[in-house]
């Protein structure tokens, strides 16, 4: 019976209550401890062999095994029954004790932990939002918010964050929105497409603070910009400290809309240096380059809608507010009071289509062709206004290719020497002619042919004798023909 109850207790892994309750029991029926653990040991394996269930043992099995002879007597049995009772009970008391005080730590680290979480959601509600907010940013970041000196995820216009966390957090052309105010961004490289654009038409403004440039976008990137405006930048620079596009520099291809552009100054490209661009909605004011292009320099190609030039200019050599050097396309846009010294007030460029555009007050400060536009091959103009241009020569328009000039007027434009409104091969056709001056041929100045017809000159006798309207010159000589190799239908 006695060993019977030992295995209940080892069964149940011996502790220090065990061995408590051993030692009693042993004194008591007169068998040591360490005669028990003796004969125990190397039967405990059969012992859970046989065990039938966690409480029911094969009796008759445990007595074969072990044989362990206690004929303790009455008084003795009964008081050993007793020590253990009391002992089950202990043990009962203790363990309960630990389970409540257990219980009770754990169930005030679980108050105190939800104490705690109640306590910072109440306090710091905004800020665990913020966090989320941050996590949806990090897997799906096609578009951030921004503002000047933002702090939060981004995620939304009442969260916006900085620019550096947006753009370490965008993808590959995402759009980063800018909240209003001024941004201070100076020499910031990007290397990924992206669309950078105002939120709801607010009024943003990023500043060079005459610094360096505000954008570098890499090779093989697409950049677009909407609805910013830039001012105070001085441009990329390379490694002869020579400056290319004051507020933006391009590798790739650049998209300008609903822009504006004010006093950003470079060597070349006053506000803008790319290779293929195109402008829509936008408007350069003011802008300045010390070589070429006050306003804009396009290495290729360049598109330019509905936009306004005002006042940019070079001081040194040619392209008051363009230069495009390969193909520039002109759309219903206006150029007003941009100059340059030698070479086109306004636009330079390879080749120009200009459709329903305006002209006016652009000039060349020193001895030089196309008060508005020069162009190296061919031309095309139609239904566009130049007005008050003025050069050396040509003042308003150069070409020295081919070119088609139709329901258009020039109107008050000068030059110094020689064609007042047009220097060019030409096929001139359904224009008006007013008011235009030079010393020789105060409207046209041409070579080979010239094939004028159904133009407006002002007046019924435009070719006769002493009226200069028309000059013919060649390389070597100027003659004024009056019209002579003119072929005019007027």
């Amino acid at each position: 019976f006695l060993f019977v109850i030992l295995i209940f207790i080892l069964h149940f892994n011996i502790n220090t209550y065990s061995l408590l309750i051993l030692n009693i029991i042993g004194s008591i029926s007169s068998v040591k401890l360490e005669t028990f653990l003796k004969l125990l040991k190397p039967k405990l394996k059969e012992i859970r062999k046989i065990e039938t269930s966690r409480y029911n043992f094969n009796w008759k099995k445990i007595r074969k095994k072990i044989k362990v002879s206690t004929k303790p007597k009455k008084k003795i049995i009964f008081i050993s029954i007793l020590t253990i009772i009391l002992s089950l009970t202990l043990i009962t008391c203790v363990s309960a004790t630990n389970n409540t005080n257990n219980n009770i730590q754990v169930n005030d680290t679980n108050n105190s932990n939800n104490l705690l979480l109640n306590e910072n959601n109440n306090i710091n509600n905004s800020s665990y939002n913020e966090i989320q907010n941050n996590n949806n940013l990090q897997s799906n970041s096609n578009t951030i918010y921004i503002s000047p000196n933002g702090g939060g995820s981004g995620s939304s216009i009442s969260s916006p964050t900085n620019w550096w966390n947006a753009y370490n957090n965008i993808t590959t052309n995402g759009n980063i929105i800018f909240t209003n105010g001024t941004y201070n961004l100076v020499n910031i490289n990007l290397d990924k497409s992206l669309t950078l654009s105002n939120y709801n038409n607010g009024e943003v403004i990023l500043n060079g603070n005459n610094n360096g440039y505000i954008f570098h976008s890499s090779k093989d990137t697409t950049l677009t910009l909407q609805g910013l405006t830039f001012t105070s930048a001085t441009g990329y620079k390379n490694n002869y400290n020579l400056a290319y596009g004051g507020a933006i520099n391009s590798e790739g291809n650049l998209n300008i809309i609903n822009c504006k552009f004010f006093n950003n100054n470079a060597t070349t490209g006053g506000a803008v240096y790319g290779v293929n661009i195109n402008i829509l909605n936008s408007l350069f004011t003011a802008n300045h380059a010390t070589y070429s292009s006050g306003a804009v320099y396009a290495s290729k190609n360049c598109e330019i809608v509905n936009s306004q030039f005002n006042g940019n200019y070079v001081t040194v050599q040619e392209a008051g507010a363009v230069r495009c050097v390969e193909n520039a396309t002109i759309i219903n846009s206006s150029f007003t009071g941009n100059n340059a010294p030698y070479l086109a007030g306004a636009i330079y460029c390879k080749n120009i289509i200009v459709n329903s555009s305006n002209f006016t007050g652009n000039k060349l400060t020193n001895k030089g062709s196309g008060g508005a536009i020069y162009c190296e091959k061919n031309s095309e103009v139609i239904d566009s206004n130049f007005i008050g241009n003025s050069a050396s020569y040509s003042g308003a328009f150069h070409s020295a290719g081919n070119t088609i000039i139709k329901s258009s007027t020039f109107l008050s434009n000068s030059a110094t020497l020689y064609g007042g409104a047009i220097s060019t091969l030409t096929d001139i056709n359904g224009n008006v002619f007013l008011y235009n001056i030079a010393p020789k041929g105060n409207s046209i100045s041409y070579t080979g042919t010239c094939n004028a017809d159904y133009n407006w000159w002002g007046e019924n006798t435009p070719f006769s004798t002493g009226n200069n309207n028309i000059y013919y010159h060649t390389i070597d000589k100027f003659s004024n023909d009056n019209g002579t190799n003119v072929k005019a239908n007027n």
